[in-house]
């Protein structure tokens, strides 16, 4: 591999698009049959028809799959697009100087410690830049195109503008690397994890593999694919947003976005088979953290 390590534009351009669209499209599919699938236990929210898949038919009757997949705000476009190819450019002419060429060897310990590392910092970056948004009009515009989807699927997780991609995904990826100056490998694999955080985020899916895949645990600070979902149902809006964060909902507590509202509560609808209700109140305030922490 020395010929790849050897190229600044293998090594920071196209090393992390490739590892991005890995992460994207095998999961988005798999997870889009598994959605679909008699028992899987999905989240839907109080006020839609019951149904997960039946609130999402609704949304792609608005914003059908294809235009999802491959309109101008598509999947396809931002993960393919001249804004990538842009991105891996940048990358490359960014990172080659602020990492550098020569790396120590990577171990085990080492690989999981920088990628822990870029996780922090990324998913920090990412909630405020999800959080500017929110709360600058003119930035609200480009960001109400992915709040369109109200009802996300894994293959509608990337519907977004270009510049909501270079304030939630590119720049806090690009710093988290500047911070922690790692690895390329250890780079692709917390991209390659990232990206495909997010789709998982946008599955609806409640408990079980997926969410221990990506160590969606309570007791961490994680968040639950509950917890994104909540915020395109109810939280999207401009000025006044709620459960901003994908990573970590332990931003949204610390600087006040985590929702305590009660229609927050949803039920987990089994595809086929008879639903129940489970709580999902969230909380806002220090003295309630330790019941959040025991409840999600």
């Amino acid at each position: 591999m020395e010929w790849w390590f050897s190229s600044r534009w293998l090594t920071w351009g196209l090393g992390p698009v490739l590892a991005a669209n890995l992460g994207v499209w095998p999961l988005a599919l798999l997870l889009e049959l598994l959605v679909r699938r008699p028992g899987t236990r999905l989240v839907a929210w109080r006020g839609g028809a019951g149904s997960r898949l039946a609130d999402a038919a609704k949304t792609q009757a608005r914003v059908p799959l294809r235009e999802q997949l491959v309109g101008g705000y598509g999947a396809s476009r931002t993960m393919c697009g001249p804004g990538t190819v842009f991105d891996g450019l940048l990358a490359a002419a960014l990172l080659s100087g602020a990492v550098g060429m020569t790396w120590t060897p990577l171990t085990w310990a080492s690989g999981l410690g920088q990628c822990a590392l870029l996780y922090v910092i990324g998913d920090f970056g990412l909630y405020w830049g999800h959080r500017v948004q929110h709360e600058i009009p003119a930035l609200y515009q480009r960001h109400r195109v992915h709040h369109s989807i109200d009802t996300p699927t894994p293959l509608g997780a990337l519907y977004i503008d270009r510049i909501d991609v270079t304030l939630q995904v590119s720049l806090p990826i690009l710093a988290a690397a500047v911070c922690v100056k790692p690895h390329p490998v250890a780079f692709y694999a917390y991209t390659f994890f990232r990206v495909a955080e997010n789709v998982a985020n946008h599955s609806g899916l409640r408990g079980g593999v997926v969410e221990a895949m990506f160590l969606k645990f309570g007791w961490l600070g994680r968040a639950s694919v509950a917890h994104h979902d909540s915020h395109h149902r109810f939280g999207g809006r401009e000025c006044r947003p709620m459960n901003l964060g994908e990573g970590f909902w332990i931003w949204d507590w610390a600087f006040g976005t985590l929702s305590d509202r009660q229609q927050m509560d949803y039920q987990i609808a089994v595809n086929e088979k008879k639903s129940c209700w489970t709580g999902c109140r969230c909380w806002s305030t220090s003295s309630d953290l330790l019941g959040l922490l025991a409840q999600r």
